[in-house]
This record gives structure tokens, sequence and C-alpha cells, in this order.
């Protein structure tokens, strides 16, 4: 049985990389709840408090999918489809000795990887934005 490609890309994202999948797997979560379930948690937790509503560190909010691309005094925050290229992820790998964050306390390895796989599912946003 041949898999569409958008359900593909769902299952990998969804089991958390290139491991084994098939479409016999069962159906695989919306991509509105893969941001729901592991990415929205991780801009909550990390990001808000500096890149939300009420304060914006560097002129960049990250409450939403089109505040990210418009980005802030760096430039976007992502490129959709390119984690390698997006700021967001060359911050959060610590690659930058001047972009670092969450400046405090490093994300896990586990949570940069669901950013990525995010990122290059084409960034996907499951709430209402509000910018």
């Amino acid at each position: 049985m041949r898999c569409p490609l958008p359900l593909i890309l769902l299952l990998v994202l969804a089991a958390g990389g290139a491991s084994s999948v098939s479409c016999a797997e069962g159906p695989a979560p919306a991509a509105a709840d893969v941001f729901t379930a592991r990415i929205a948690p991780i801009l909550e937790s990390q990001c808000l408090r500096c890149h939300g509503e009420a304060r914006q560190k560097g002129h960049l909010k990250l409450n939403s999918r089109d505040a990210m691309l418009a980005g802030g005094s760096s430039g976007p925050a992502i490129i959709v489809g390119d984690p390698e290229h997006s700021l967001l992820i060359t911050a959060v790998r610590y690659q930058d000795r001047d972009l670092q964050m969450p400046p405090d306390d490093r994300l896990t390895e586990e949570q940069i990887a669901d950013l990525v796989r995010w990122i290059a599912a084409g960034a996907p946003w499951a709430q209402p934005e509000s910018s």
C-alpha cells in the first residue's frame, strides 16, 4: 500500500523521527494536534515570558506563526521548511555565542528535535493566532 506524502510526513512527525513508519500503523495525529501536544508547551514554558504579548525582547514575539515569520531585530525566527536556517533553532542549539535561548536553562535534545521537525513540517499552528 502506498502512503500519500502528507500522510508520511505527519506519521514521521508524530513518531518522533524517521523510524519505521507505515500506513498500516493506524491514523496519525493531525499536525495541529502535534503542535498542541509538543510545540505549544515549549513555547509557553520557555519562550513567551520574554517573547509574548506583554514583553518582546529583541522586538520578537513568538506567540503566533505570523509573528515568528515576521521576526524581530535579528530577522525571522523561523523559515518554514528550513529549520537549519531558522534563527529559533540556532538559538535553542546555542550555536551562536550571542544568540542563546532560553538564556538560563537549555531545552532538552527532545524539545529541540520537536522544534526542528515542526519547522520542517511547515510550522503548522493550531491555536487562533494573536499578534
